[in-house]
């Protein structure tokens, strides 16, 4: 009988609590579509240009269209090894338990990075997840799939949560804050992609030790005198974003950058389309140079204290 498709379940918890007790579970949830791919890696070619086995290559990157600033915080303790993860396949067959379990724990703990986008088209959260070991080493976990037991997280289903769903819905963008750039009527594209930097152990593994930023704005208020004034900001101003939460505006998310952190550069163009001022801003920041601000004021509500519903987050310089 042919093999059944799909990946049903993607969860995590904090390292070395699968097998007992897990924390600080979270789900991928709604999502788009996914494949875990174990390929060979870093073969030995013999001079017949034979290639001799050596390392298998795990590797998924599931993009949530739950991108919460509380998953992001939860991502956040989960880099750098700070993770198990549970990858559970749709079932192969009427019988219970017929599913595929694929467990990276112990010592075959998989690297995680993460890039957050909100762009005027999708707001989403990748996890890019990599990791080779050794044929022998992989062998056994992929064998040990076939037989091992999920571990509940207690997420409902595959963890889809439609409340948790963000639609695209920009707030504001202020260079330097406080100074909105643009009336958001006259903005013609924007995002802001905060992804995870570092590097890769021989595993494949990684080692994050940056969050690389860019923001883009592109706007038609766009005189001689806008273009003075854009020219006339700091080289490296503070910077605010806000996006509310599905058109409502008193609950958001926001990202605030400390001046300092993020280099300005602009492109003015007149063509016989349009009139346009591109702002960009980038810059590296150490991944834990970061803090999240909760509840009232802060983009969520009195009762949300964990980032579900909105929140901020802050980079210090």
């Amino acid at each position: 009988m042919a093999s059944k498709a799909g990946i049903k379940k993607i969860g995590f918890c904090t390292a070395g609590t699968l097998l007992t007790t897990p924390t600080n579970k979270y789900s991928i949830g709604l999502r788009e579509k996914v494949g875990l791919v174990i390929s060979d890696t870093k073969q030995i070619e013999d001079y017949k240009n034979r290639k001799l086995p050596n390392m298998k290559n795990f590797k998924i990157e599931p993009v949530s269209l739950q991108p919460t600033l509380d998953f992001v915080e939860k991502l956040l303790g989960y880099i750098n090894l700070g993770a198990d993860v549970q990858i559970v396949t749709n079932p192969q067959s009427a019988s219970a338990n017929s599913e595929d379990v694929f467990q990276f724990v112990g010592d075959n703990k998989i690297g995680i990075g993460f890039e957050l986008e909100y762009t005027q088209n999708k707001r989403s959260l990748k996890i890019m997840m990599e990791e080779s070991m050794e044929k022998s080493r992989a062998q056994t976990l992929i064998d040990a799939a076939d037989s091992n037991t999920e571990v509940a997280l207690g997420f409902i289903g595959d963890g889809s949560d439609f409340s948790r769903f963000r639609a695209p819905s920009f707030g504001a963008i202020e260079i330097p804050k406080s100074t909105a750039i643009a009336n958001l009527a006259d903005v013609v594209d924007r995002s802001l992609k905060i992804s995870t930097k570092g590097t890769k152990t021989q595993y494949d593994v990684d080692e994050i030790d940056w969050l690389a930023v860019e923001i883009m704005v592109k706007y038609k208020t766009a005189s001689i005198a806008d273009l003075v004034t854009m020219l006339s900001k700091s080289i490296a101003p503070a910077v605010y974003w806000e996006e509310f939460r599905n058109g409502d505006a008193a609950i958001y998310d926001a990202f605030d950058f400390a001046a300092g952190l993020l280099s300005l550069n602009d492109d003015f163009e007149i063509n016989d389309e349009a009139r346009t001022i591109t702002a960009k801003l980038t810059g590296d920041i150490p991944v834990y140079d970061v803090k999240f601000e909760y509840g009232t004021g802060k983009g969520g509500d009195i009762g949300d204290t964990d980032a579900i519903n909105g929140g901020t987050m802050k980079f210090s310089a």
